[in-house]
């Protein structure tokens, strides 16, 4: 009775740490776990291939054993698994030179200067890369002297469209006009009324000036009846 409980405990308990389990092998406690991640992609361009492992959990039989002797191959082997249980592989594909992969299609999306099922390639004249403009191969791949109006590495940029100026900038240009018309009129304004204070103009607050300065200038004094030295005196 004792045995049928703990058995039953190790069923539940095995269920909730391990989700959906299967079972290898008649009357053996091997447990299958979810798959690992895939690993990196590795081989020649062509031929790459990448691999990944399931979890597996050893029978209940070798879990006395130390875990340095309770190895994978040991577990499988005591539990009898097929190996396309454990891993499986697929082809992939590996890009190189800034490449792209396309993961749905499997394909590298490849640079203006590079070509091949894995960007492995350089471009060179006799691939027409330029456009606009004339090709001259070089150790690096190819260089193109583009035409007039046209620029990029294959002179496929149309100059014209990237200089396409936005349509708030006439506005802008008026706005900058205004002031600066403003301030040039001003400017004159000033200019001349400092020119007129220099030449003599004459002009309202002139005048006021100097009248203020005349009633402020003492005056002499005409009562006083300037005296000689005979004694005599004149009036005048």
């Amino acid at each position: 009775m004792q045995t049928v409980l703990w058995l039953l405990v190790f069923a539940v308990s095995s269920k909730l740490l391990f989700g959906n389990e299967t079972q290898c092998g008649v009357g053996e406690e091997c447990i299958y776990k979810q798959w690992m991640s895939w690993q990196p992609c590795t081989g020649r361009c062509g031929v790459e291939a990448q691999i990944r492992q399931r979890v597996f959990c050893c029978p209940g039989s070798l879990m006395n054993i130390s875990a340095a002797l309770r190895t994978l191959q040991l577990c499988t082997r005591t539990c009898k698994a097929p190996k396309y249980y454990l891993t499986e592989g697929r082809h992939c594909r590996k890009c190189i030179n800034h490449g792209v992969l396309n993961y749905t299609a499997r394909t590298c999306s490849c640079p203006k200067t590079y070509k091949g099922l894995c960007c492995q390639e350089n471009i060179k004249c006799s691939d027409l890369p330029c456009k606009h403009g004339v090709c001259y191969d070089t150790t690096a791949g190819f260089r193109c002297d583009c035409e007039s109006g046209y620029s990029g590495i294959d002179c496929s940029e149309d100059i014209a469209e990237e200089l396409e100026l936005p349509i708030w900038l006439p506005k802008l240009e008026i706005a900058l006009l205004a002031v600066i018309s403003m301030t040039i009129l001003m400017t004159m304004g000033c200019l001349c009324l400092r020119c007129c204070k220099l030449c003599g103009c004459s002009s309202s607050d002139d005048d006021d000036e100097e009248e203020e300065r005349r009633k402020a200038k003492p005056r002499k004094n005409h009562s006083q009846i300037p005296k000689f030295k005979s004694g005599k005196s004149f009036d005048f």
